[in-house]
């Protein structure tokens, strides 16, 4: 039977120790992951982990405890933790003391990541004092055998489920882009206009309802010469609902996250245009326009239009060929005529709302001229309030604002202590000692990696195992602190140039005297105007000088 933990649940060097006092009562964390390339595999189902788990507690474990919460993260992929919710929410409540023991079915469905598997195990579960169980080999209780976690089973057990990982996620992506090259739709909505077909879910056929809208905008647009921002005002008028609000109109759990509450169904320019553009109304699949960096790293990143998978005649188009060219024709024409037009205004693309965050745009009533929200103006009344604030108050507002920011400024004295120096020369060299750094990581990495292998094969003695990772991790420790030495000095480095590069701007605006555009552009980042009209102005050069 299990004693009471001291107050932290660990000693100084988050190791467990043993008292004579009452026994532990364990507050256990249950965690459980279905992948999506688990598929029908019913020995890996959320259920079958479950009730194996439960057995466990309930007929094998003899210890005092209470289940404190079972997490389940189903369909989400174990390479990395920041998607799995019920993971995250697990960390913070060992965090918060209510679980100091987690339960699983099998190392791979808590980690699948060699990484994370070593820094949960060897690092962040000792320092918080998490006692770890799996049930299936290899079978781990870092309670009853610490010594587990030093050996060379589960490292090598981490490897391996990293290179299944990798394999798994590669063959999924070359299926998923074959499918794609044939022309099957692999997203979870069909675009405005259509839905999925009931025979062949992977190609579309015509929703009649918001396929006359989409006829109604190319008409609208392309022969009676309607402007964007005309359709987009029509459409709201009308209570037409955007493509986001006819899909939850529809009954469809869709939300846009770029937008949130009743604004969400209101149309707007770029929505309409975007519809214009889209080459899926001409009964084209087109797919693949974003990619993930790597399997370990998911954020997305856009393809070049060349490489994207376009299948023609997959599905009814809803425009006619000759529209869409003659729509594309227009939008080329006026973004053209655009790039004709005058200089911007003084604070075009300055002047935002404080409340909604969306830019203010200029309006003119008689010769007054005053910033007002777009929101309100533009997109629906009830999310937004005008803000209308006269265009010269905020130029005499900012004028004044940026001549107190550089009289505040000792132009001479900020040079002080920053030592001029050949900085083209210093940033190469740094970034040829970080180069190399990164180098010796990576060979210390695979060094690591080879010494498991090593081991396993008896190539090695326990002892020399031992010995060698020892080494090879104070070398890592080193050099990662090294670098994050470099990264300080290269941060402060570009701090004391960004220093440098104001100061000559604040000399040649001393005496600054009325605002111009190109003053704006090299100061100014942003102007935001509140409902009471009041400025809040945020200069490029931030906290460089405070």
């Amino acid at each position: 039977m299990g004693t009471r933990l001291a107050k932290d649940g660990k000693n100084k060097n988050g190791v467990y120790f043993r008292s004579q006092s009452e026994p532990i009562v364990w507050k256990i964390g249950v965690y459980i992951r279905l992948s999506v390339a688990d598929g029908n595999d019913v020995s890996l189902s959320v259920k079958n982990q479950d009730a194996i788990i439960k057995h466990f507690l309930e007929e094998e474990f003899r210890e005092p405890y209470k289940l404190y919460k079972t997490y389940i993260d189903d369909g989400i992929s174990g390479t990395t933790n920041d998607e799995r919710t019920s993971f995250q929410e697990m960390i913070k409540d060992i965090e918060g003391g209510n679980v100091n023991c987690v339960v699983s079915k099998m190392l791979s469905r808590v980690f699948r990541n060699y990484s994370d598997q070593g820094y949960f195990l060897e690092e962040y579960f000792p320092r918080m004092g998490i006692r770890f169980i799996t049930l299936e080999a290899p079978e781990v209780d870092t309670y009853r055998n610490p010594n587990v976690v030093h050996g060379y089973e589960l490292p090598l057990n981490g490897i391996v489920n990293d290179r299944i990982a990798e394999s798994a996620s590669r063959s999924v992506r070359q299926t998923f882009q074959n499918m794609r090259r044939e022309g099957k739709f692999q997203g979870g909505f069909p675009p405005y206009g259509y839905i999925r077909n009931p025979e062949d879910k992977y190609s579309f056929i015509i929703d009649e309802e918001a396929a006359s809208i989409v006829r109604q905008i190319f008409q609208w647009y392309v022969v009676n010469r309607m402007a964007l921002e005309k359709i987009r005002r029509t459409l709201n008028e009308k209570n037409i609902p955007n493509p986001t609000g006819y899909k939850v109109s529809k009954g469809y759990k869709y939300q846009n996250p770029g937008v949130q509450g009743s604004e969400s169904f209101a149309w707007s320019a770029r929505t309409v245009k975007t519809i214009l553009q889209n080459r899926t109304y001409l009964g084209e699949m087109i797919q693949g326009k974003l990619t993930v960096i790597s399997y370990k790293v998911h954020k997305q990143i856009k393809v070049p239009e060349d490489q994207w998978a376009a299948v023609p005649g997959r599905h009814e188009p809803i425009i006619e060929q000759e529209v869409f060219d003659k729509a594309q024709e227009l939008l080329e024409l006026n973004k053209s005529m655009k790039s004709c037009q005058s200089e911007p205004s003084l604070l075009s693309g300055f002047v935002y709302c404080a409340d909604c965050k969306r830019k203010m745009h200029k309006r003119k009533n008689g010769k007054r001229v005053y910033y007002a929200c777009s929101t309100y103006y533009k997109r629906n009344k009830n999310d937004c309030t005008s803000h209308f604030t006269k265009a010269d108050i905020i130029e005499k507002a900012v004028l004044k604002a940026i001549q107190l920011q550089i009289s505040l400024v000792d132009v001479d004295g900020i040079m002080e202590g920053i030592a001029e120096l050949d900085e083209g020369e210093w940033r190469s060299e740094q970034k040829s000692r970080k180069k190399a750094a990164k180098a010796e990581l990576k060979k210390l990495d695979k060094q690591l990696e080879t010494l498991y292998l090593d081991y396993n094969k008896r190539l090695l003695t326990e002892k020399e195992y031992l010995s060698f990772r020892k080494k090879f991790r104070t070398q890592k420790a080193a050099l990662e602190k090294n670098l994050a030495q470099m990264d300080a000095d290269q941060k402060d480095e570009t701090q004391k140039q960004e220093q440098r590069q104001w100061k000559e701007v604040f000399r040649k605006h001393q005496n600054i005297a009325a605002l111009n555009r190109p003053l704006l552009e090299e100061l100014v980042e942003r102007i935001y105007v509140d409902e009471e009209k009041n400025l809040t102005i945020y200069f490029k050069f931030g906290d460089l000088f405070r």
